[in-house]
């Protein structure tokens, strides 16, 4: 689940579609975040719940295109 949501952002900013990628982000990650102060690997916390990959995302925090 977790590179499908990377790969979709990833598109969404490459196309400079920045205000909904910023939207998507944090609807996906935030509550995870608020919860645990990590990112996990699936949207549940039934999994693995500090995933390194998961910190993908602020590459498009910063993404400028």
């Amino acid at each position: 689940m977790l590179v499908g949501i990377m790969l979709r952002l990833d598109l969404l900013t490459r196309h400079g579609h920045h205000d909904q990628a910023l939207a998507e982000l944090t609807q996906y990650l935030l509550p995870m975040a608020k919860l645990t102060g990590t990112l996990w690997e699936h949207n549940n916390p039934s999994a693995s719940c500090n995933h390194g990959f998961a910190s993908h995302a602020a590459t498009f925090l910063l993404r400028k295109e």
